[in-house]
Parts: C-alpha cells; structure tokens; sequence
C-alpha cells in the first residue's frame, strides 16, 4: 500500500507562519496539526477509491498498460504494479488481470497482486490460477483466514479427485515462507475430510514443516489409521518422532521401512542417518544404493559428495558431483553444492557460474532435500515429500 504524502506543514521543519511572519504558539500549531491530520486520516479510510483514482496516470488502458510495462523495464515494481491495477479496473480483458497478477506476485507487490487477482477471478469466475494466486497472496501477507477461505473454494471446484486435490495444495502450501499459517490451512481443510487418509497426511507434512512434532505425529497417525501401511504417511510419522526429538524410535523406525528395499524408504533412512551423526551407516547405505543401480543412483552419489564435502574432500566430492550430474533430473540441484566446494575453495569464478542456477528458485512444488545439499544442512528428519 502506498504511503500518503505528508500534508504541507507538518513535517518537523516546517513550523508555518502567520502573516507577519510570526511563528505560531505551540497550541494553535498542534490543532492545526490534528486538523490536518484528522483530515488525512479521513481521506484516506473514507474515500480509498478516490486516493486510488488520484494515483493513475491519465490515459486509456492500452495506454497504461505500455505505461505499466516501462516501469517494470526499469525495475519500478511498485509504480509498476499501480499502473497496471489501474489498467485492470478500467479494461474487462482477462489477460491484462493476469499479467498483472503475475508481474505484482513475481515482484513481490503483494497487495496489488491480491487486487489484480480478484480482478481476474470477476473476469473469469472458474480459473484455478487465478484463485490459487489469491490464496497464496493472502497467505504471504499472513490473513490466514482469507486465505483458508478461498483454498477452501479452490478445493471444492478446481479437483474432481479430492484425494489427488489434497496432494496438489500440499504442494502449493510447502513451499510457502508462513509455514505455521500453512500448516493452519491444512488443518482447517483437512477437517472437513476426517475420513481421507491424504488430507491428514497433508496436515502432518505441513505442521513437521513448522516444527509442530505433536501436530505432525497426530496428523500422520491419523493418515494410518485410515489407509494403513500407506508408505508415505509412514515416512511422515518418521519425521514427526525427530521433529519431536525421539530420535531412536525414529531412527528404528525408519530402518525398517528400509528393509524391504523400498528405495524411496532406503534413501531417507540414509539421510537421516547422516543428519544423526551416523555417517559410517549412512556412508555403507549410500555405498550400497550406488553399486544397486537404477533410479536411487543420482541421491546415492549426491549423499556420498555431501560426506566428502564435509569432510573436505573436494576433489572426492567434485567428482561425485560431476558423475551424478549425468542425470538431468540432477543436474541443477547440483549445483549447489559445486557452489559450496567453490566457496570452501574461494573459487569465486566457479561461485559467480553456478550462483544463477541454485535450486530453490521460481519453485512452485515441495522438494526433498537435494542430492547435493552438504551433510551440515541435512534434514535430521530426512527428506520431506
């Protein structure tokens, strides 16, 4: 929201003056200023659509459109953001509500972005991008309430699956900053489906994502309760004991989800391992994962790199790096930790290459933890999808 221009006469410089240019006394000077003040306040909570209005440019919407555009080319994001909420409210296309939309939420305009979505959602009642921006627009600027309303609403008309539903919004919500206020919304929706295992399963994901072991360990046992031996439900109730600090029952619990060679089950236990200081374990597990072949190959070698890397064995770890780039699945992730190597090396060269691609950028899903990611920054819990 933009700050109001301070009236003239009010700023702490500015004493005023009669007409013989006599200063004023203390109190006619401070009623003056609570009139002023008064009056601004009122303008400004009374009449917001005419403190907007003033805001726009003249011009018609094409016009302000181009107006919008070359303020963003110049970096402007907020007077970007401003003309284009102006050109929403004066154009009934669609497409000028999403760019919009878009370009606020991408800068980080979240007001405007919240307006320009709403925008939207009156020119296209049923589009799932348009409210799913809403709703995380709300939930970034922390009005949990309204952002629960509309996931509800998103929920109920975007997933002809509710299950597959639950699982989407999932992925939407971890990658949110508010975890806590993610992790509310879950709850409040997953109230509503007591009886679907995903919907718990949602809830304990987010709340070990905001370190609510109890909340986490509630939700996971729930998800069991209704679909037992669900193998992701059983990896999150895992996560929900080390969140809580009950390592061994963790770590015995976790070891044997691994034992029936689920390589998904195989690699989490390795990393939680790691993350508990047992990295002679998690080193044979890793070892173990990469002479097995297939699919597990590219965490195996990631994992062994995030060993080397802490035990500066840079060489060791760059060509671990190299070999589990191969896949392209990897490849970015990657390039984390040969930033990392760089950095412990200060190859600030390597750094300044590799700094565009750190994963983590424009995600718009939950990851697990990187393969590459160094032991130091492991999860204790292990990976978290």
């Amino acid at each position: 929201m933009s700050r109001q221009r301070e009236p003239a006469g009010l700023s702490g410089n500015d004493h005023g003056s009669t007409s013989g240019s006599r200063p004023l006394s203390y109190s006619y000077e401070m009623s003056v200023r609570a009139i002023s003040f008064a009056a601004t306040m009122w303008l400004g909570f009374v009449a917001p659509a005419d403190a907007v209005a003033a805001r726009c440019p003249a011009g018609d919407t094409w016009a302000l459109a181009v107006g919008a555009e070359r303020a963003l080319a110049r970096a402007d994001w907020q007077r970007a953001a401003t003309i284009y909420g102006c050109a929403t409210r004066s154009s009934d296309d669609p497409a000028l509500a999403e760019r919009a939309t878009r370009t606020s939420y991408e800068n980080r305009q979240l007001d405007a972005a919240v307006d320009a979505a709403r925008r939207w959602l009156e020119l296209e009642p049923d589009s799932e991008v348009a409210r799913r921006h809403l709703a995380t627009g709300l939930l970034r600027l922390y009005d949990d309430d309204a952002a629960a309303a509309q996931f509800t609403l998103l929920l109920d008309t975007s997933y002809q699956d509710r299950a597959r539903g639950y699982l989407v919004l999932l992925g939407i919500l971890a990658a949110e900053p508010n975890e806590t206020g993610a992790a509310l919304i879950m709850e409040r929706l997953a109230a509503l489906d007591a009886g679907l295992a995903e919907a718990q399963y949602a809830a304990s994901v987010l709340w070990q994502r905001a370190e609510h072991g109890s909340k986490a360990l509630a939700a996971a046992d729930r998800a069991l309760a209704l679909r037992a031996d669900w193998r992701q439900a059983e990896l999150a109730r895992v996560r929900a004991l080390v969140t809580l600090g009950r390592v061994d029952d963790a770590l015995q619990l976790s070891s044997g989800l691994a034992a029936d060679r689920d390589l998904f089950s195989t690699i989490s236990h390795a990393w939680l391992l790691l993350g508990n200081d047992r990295r002679d374990e998690a080193t044979a597990l890793f070892e173990e994962l990469r002479r097995a072949g297939g699919t597990a190959v590219g965490d195996a070698l990631g994992g062994l790199a995030a060993i080397a890397i802490d035990e500066r064995r840079f060489d060791d770890a760059t060509r671990l790096l190299n070999e589990a780039s191969r896949d392209p699945q990897q490849a970015e992730a990657l390039q984390w930790s040969l930033a990392q190597i760089a950095e412990e090396r200060d190859e600030s060269w390597l750094r300044a290459s590799t700094s565009a691609s750190r994963p983590g950028r424009g995600r718009s899903r939950p990851s697990c933890v990187p393969s590459g990611c160094g032991a130091r920054s492991v999860l204790r819990s292990g990976p978290s999808c």
